[in-house]
């Protein structure tokens, strides 16, 4: 029982080492600058070849298909028609993407801010259909920071809108850090 504790307690330490700290104003240097989008461009929703998965999310099994979430970036689709030989076929790009469900040709999903309909009637070429306005503050996404990163980061503003990819830049004033 004793080697259960320290085993967590490793864990729970380890843990602790990488994390975000807010520097003092006026720190100025290199570092990532966030990429935004707006959330009402719904024209970056399309499908494309498929993409690695890298940051996996929930996933939902319908009929022959899987669909798994790559977190705030869209939905993988694989074809489970050979359980012994499942196919990535698709990605459906929807930045700011966690939560989804399906109903029949309809996929319901975020946005990081809105309740998006979208038509997959046909999974090679999804669609826009409609949306329900600001149904979440944000500020749900959790890629408030670059992951694989370690240095000075401008911080997030999430009214500026959907965060899509990190850039290196010269950054002034900055005032948020990852560090081990």
């Amino acid at each position: 029982m004793q080697n259960v504790y320290r085993t967590l307690l490793l864990f729970c330490f380890s843990l602790s080492l990488t994390s975000c700290f807010d520097l003092p104003e006026g720190f100025t240097g290199m570092g990532m600058k966030p990429v935004y989008i707006s959330p009402d461009d719904f024209s970056v929703i399309y499908t494309t070849d498929p993409q690695e998965t890298v940051d996996q999310g929930s996933f939902l099994v319908n009929g022959d298909f899987i669909y798994i979430n790559e977190r705030f970036k869209g939905i993988h689709v694989i074809d489970n028609s050979n359980s012994f030989d499942p196919q990535k076929v698709y990605f459906w790009n929807i930045p700011g993407n966690s939560e989804f469900s399906i109903d029949g040709d309809l996929l319901f999903a975020d946005n990081s801010r809105h309740l998006i309909t979208i038509d997959i009637s046909d999974p090679s070429d999804i669609h826009y259909v409609s949306h329900v306005k600001d149904v979440y503050s944000g500020d749900n996404q959790n890629n408030n920071f670059p992951t694989d990163y370690i240095g000075i980061f401008e911080c997030v503003d999430f009214k500026k809108g959907i965060v899509v990819d990190w850039e290196e830049e010269f950054l002034e004033d900055v005032n948020c850090e990852i560090a081990w």
